[in-house]
C-alpha cells in the first residue's frame, strides 16, 4: 500500500524535530530552533494536504503553490475550519514568533522583532504545537521516523522489528528529544 502523498511532510517533519532535539541539546540553539520551525511547517503542510486530499492521490506542488510558503499564519488558516485550535489568538501570536526562528537561521541580515530570544520557555510551546500537529494529522500507519523508532517496530506489527542499524544511529538523536519532551510516546500511534 502507497502511503498517502501528505505522509512526505510527516517523514521530513519528524526527522526535523528529532533534528532540532540533537542540536539544542549540542548547544547550537539557533539552529536547533529552525529545526523547530521547519518540523512544524511540514507537519502543518501535511495536515493541510490530509483535508483537502485524504487519500494521498491527486494533490501536488504543481496544484498547490501554497506549499512552497513558509508562512505559518498561513498554513496554520488551511486547517483552521477543520481544527479551530489552530486559529487561536494566542496560537497565531506563538505562530508569528516561531518564524522568527527560521528567519534568523535562513536570513541572518534580516532584522528580527524579538531579539532572537529564544531560550527554554520556548520548549512547552514547540511541543504543545507538535503534539497538536502530529495527533490532527490522520495517520493511519505509523511508520514515519518517530512511530517507527519510538516503538522500535512497525506499526501493529510487533515482529517486524525496527533496522537496528538504524536505530543504533537515531539513538542520541531520539534519547535527545526524549530528555526535552518526556512525554514523547503521546505523538505516536501504536
Amino acid at each position: 500500500m502507497r502511503a498517502p502523498l501528505w505522509g512526505n511532510f510527516i517523514y521530513h517533519a519528524d526527522n526535523d524535530f528529532l533534528s532540532f532535539a540533537w542540536l539544542y541539546r549540542g548547544a547550537l540553539i539557533v539552529h536547533g530552533f529552525y529545526h523547530a520551525t521547519q518540523a512544524i511547517e511540514k507537519y502543518f503542510k501535511g495536515l493541510a494536504l490530509s483535508i483537502i486530499d485524504p487519500n494521498g492521490d491527486t494533490e501536488t506542488v504543481r496544484n498547490n503553490r501554497w506549499l512552497l510558503s513558509h508562512d505559518l499564519v498561513a498554513l496554520a488558516s488551511r486547517s483552521v475550519a477543520h481544527y479551530p485550535y489552530y486559529g487561536q489568538p494566542d496560537v497565531l501570536s506563538r505562530l508569528r514568533r516561531f518564524a522568527e526562528f527560521d528567519q534568523c537561521a535562513r536570513y541572518p541580515w534580516v532584522e528580527q522583532k524579538h531579539g532572537n530570544g529564544f531560550t527554554g520557555a520556548d520548549l512547552p510551546l514547540i511541543w504543545d504545537m507538535v503534539l497538536h500537529l502530529r495527533s490532527d494529522i490522520p495517520i493511519k500507519i505509523d511508520d514515519y521516523p518517530l512511530g517507527l523508532f519510538i516503538r522500535g517496530h512497525h506499526h501493529g506489527h510487533p515482529e517486524y522489528q525496527a533496522n537496528l542499524s538504524m536505530l543504533n544511529l537515531i539513538g542520541g538523536p531520539l534519547e535527545a528529544t526524549r530528555l526535552m519532551f518526556p512525554e514523547l510516546n503521546k505523538i505516536v500511534r501504536w
